[in-house]
């Protein structure tokens, strides 16, 4: 009977130190510094630099705001038919969930939070929408574009620069099958935000870095 008794207190205190040790997460506090702005690259994706060749600077500086005008003209129609909840709704919650399926406990910093312990992962938005990816067929893919820090709050000597990040969706389309088709463009649109969400997820939990 006593060795029944240590046998199970054996048991029992190595179920419960596996368990303190599978319990035990990585904090990560996320911060979202600014916010991120709709765009479309069609015209200026298409340039040849025809005004410089001709004209000089000044006529390459012309061309220039006459595609950047021609672009914003396609962000106004673009543009209401996107979900403008798609950057958080589908990057920042993917990102949530991935980085907590790997034991990390994914934490938002409010504006009265000032985290002292664990991660620090500052995601700066830049731009996102479509642009050209294929100027002979003029096929447009959905982007997303972004910087990212990442400090261990618990070393001083822990400094990250800012790491660049560039995703484009796989799905190629034209602009006019976009325009014809919102729920397509929206997925579109999410399938890229998903697709960097997880690249920077797996760089934080693989390589401890972004």
């Amino acid at each position: 009977m006593k060795i029944i008794h240590v046998i199970t207190a054996l048991v029992t205190i190595l179920f419960s130190a596996h368990f303190a040790q599978a319990s035990e997460k990585t904090i990560i506090h996320i911060d979202v510094d600014g916010s991120a702005e709709f765009d479309v690259l069609y015209h200026r994706a298409t340039s040849n630099a025809t005004g410089a060749v001709i004209a000089g600077l000044i006529g390459a500086g012309i061309q220039s705001g006459i595609e950047s005008n021609q672009d914003s003209a396609k962000v106004d129609v673009m543009e209401p038919m996107i979900d403008k909840a798609s950057w958080r709704t589908y990057f920042l919650d993917t990102l949530n969930t991935r980085l907590e399926s790997k034991n990390y406990e994914a934490e938002w910093i409010g504006e009265t939070i000032e985290p002292t312990e664990g991660l620090l992962l500052t995601i700066y938005p830049d731009n996102y929408g479509f642009k050209i990816v294929d100027t002979k067929t003029l096929l447009m893919s959905a982007f997303v574009q972004f910087e990212a820090t990442l400090v261990n709050l618990q070393d001083e000597t822990s400094r990250s620069e800012k790491k660049d990040f560039y995703v484009t969706s796989k799905d190629r389309r034209t602009y006019d099958a976009l325009l014809s088709d919102k729920v397509l463009m929206n997925a579109d649109l999410q399938s890229a935000l998903r697709k960097a969400a997880k690249r920077i997820a797996n760089k934080i939990i693989y390589n401890k870095e972004v």
